[in-house]
């Protein structure tokens, strides 16, 4: 299962990774043009509640971004 780091951004500067599987973010990206209020993300160690009221910004790397090394998924 292929996995995305997400960097979320909120009001007043604070920040928080997490790391999801490629559905997860797509459906919180997906939410982020009509959502509003509190949202679950599940990710792969946790699940984190944000307020997407509060949030200004998600950066959504390119899959596969800053890999280094000869594995492969």
């Amino acid at each position: 299962m292929a996995t995305r780091r997400l960097e979320l951004g909120f009001t007043g500067g604070g920040v928080t990774q997490v790391t999801i599987n490629e559905e997860a973010a797509a459906a919180l990206t997906s939410t982020l043009g009509s959502g509003s209020g509190w949202t679950e993300i599940t990710g792969v160690e946790d699940s984190t509640w944000v307020n997407l009221d509060a949030l200004v910004y998600v950066r959504v790397p390119p899959a596969g971004a800053g890999r280094v090394g000869f594995g492969g998924d």
